[in-house]
């Protein structure tokens, strides 16, 4: 074999290697398409009288106040809220009754922060933050995000998680935040379906999108579906995205007011330490009875959820699932008012 044979081979081979390598860490398409908000194919929405999403229909609002006779969203139907990060504006909906059949979504996954955020993830030359809101999000080679928001009356955006390499010279950005959805029921809210705004995976290795906003005020809750603002993946090493924020005020409630049906939780990745849970806020509005929630799971994780700057008074606190609510700003005070004032369940603590 000539020399000339010889070096050819070489080249073709350290070539192919080089292949094999660049697939390996450049994320596949499937992973890139996730780091956005929602760009799903959809419709836009009738913004007055009664709503209906039928099954297998989907439509979207973007952000703003509106106002509807009753809405209905079947099984198989999706209403999607879409964020306005430039002016960080959720979606309000005001209507005299709401029916979300099971296998019906109202979701507002994605349409928060798709790039930075007042909690988002420090980007990094290798793997990105993920970011925080109800909670502080874990930290990559770059810093996860701080919390921020209000646990009583939640409108915030979830934030974006922090960018992370995504091939041999390239990065992907992180992913985008939840949204944020206030509905004022002024009858019956009904929920056999779900209601989301969770955080995004990053892809690359990017840091998770922190969970958004969800606050609900209604006369009647019922159903048994499920309620939540989850944070996102991070992807590969970058930070997990933190849980967001939830606040229920009903008079009355057959729906389940439990940690399976409402949560908040901090993205949890194998082998990782996991974002931090965000916060729920019950209130019965008949009694007066308030509580705030923090539950992660059971993932053991030295991230916590932030309760922001403030004096608030409540019957209790319920801590549970290895989480940890910590309490910000010197001058914050708590009235707690209840007979169990705090209750903590596997190794919750404040």
């Amino acid at each position: 074999m000539s020399t000339y044979q010889r070096n050819t081979r070489i080249v073709i081979r350290i070539f192919i290697l080089a292949m094999v390598l660049l697939n390996a860490l450049v994320p596949s398409p499937a992973s890139a398409h996730s780091l956005s908000s929602v760009n799903q194919q959809t419709v836009s929405c009738s913004t007055g009288g009664d709503l209906l999403v039928a099954n297998g229909e989907t439509c979207s609002l973007a952000a703003g106040p509106y106002t509807f006779s009753d809405i209905t969203i079947q099984t198989g139907g999706t209403l999607i809220l879409l964020g306005n990060p430039s002016s960080n504006q959720d979606v309000t909906i005001n209507t005299g009754d709401m029916t979300i059949e099971a296998g019906g979504k109202i979701n507002a996954n994605g349409t928060g922060y798709s790039s930075g955020g007042p909690g988002a993830g420090t980007g990094a030359i290798w793997t990105g933050g993920g970011a925080g809101h109800g909670g502080i999000g874990e930290s990559g080679d770059g810093a996860g995000g701080s919390g921020y928001g209000l646990a009583t009356s939640p409108v915030a955006l979830g934030s974006n998680g922090g960018s992370g390499r995504c091939g041999l010279i390239s990065t992907c950005p992180g992913g985008a935040g939840g949204g944020a959805i206030k509905l004022q029921v002024s009858n019956t809210l009904l929920i056999d379906g779900e209601i989301s705004a969770d955080g995004l995976v990053g892809g690359g290795r990017a840091g998770g999108g922190s969970g958004g906003s969800i606050w609900i005020d209604t006369n009647t809750l019922g159903g048994s579906g499920t309620i939540h603002t989850n944070g996102g993946n991070g992807s590969n090493g970058g930070g997990d995205g933190a849980g967001g924020r939830i606040a229920i005020y009903y008079s009355n409630s057959t729906f389940p007011l439990d940690t399976g049906h409402i949560f908040s939780r901090g993205a949890f990745t194998t082998n990782s330490n996991g974002g931090g849970p965000g916060t729920v806020y019950l209130k019965d509005n008949t009694s007066g009875a308030n509580k705030v929630v923090v539950n992660n799971a059971g993932n053991n994780v030295t991230t916590y959820a932030v309760h922001p700057v403030g004096n608030y008074s409540y019957d209790q606190i319920e801590l549970g699932g290895m989480a940890t609510l910590r309490i910000v700003g010197s001058d914050s005070r708590f009235t707690l008012t209840g007979n169990d004032i705090l209750i903590a369940e596997n190794s919750g603590k404040v």
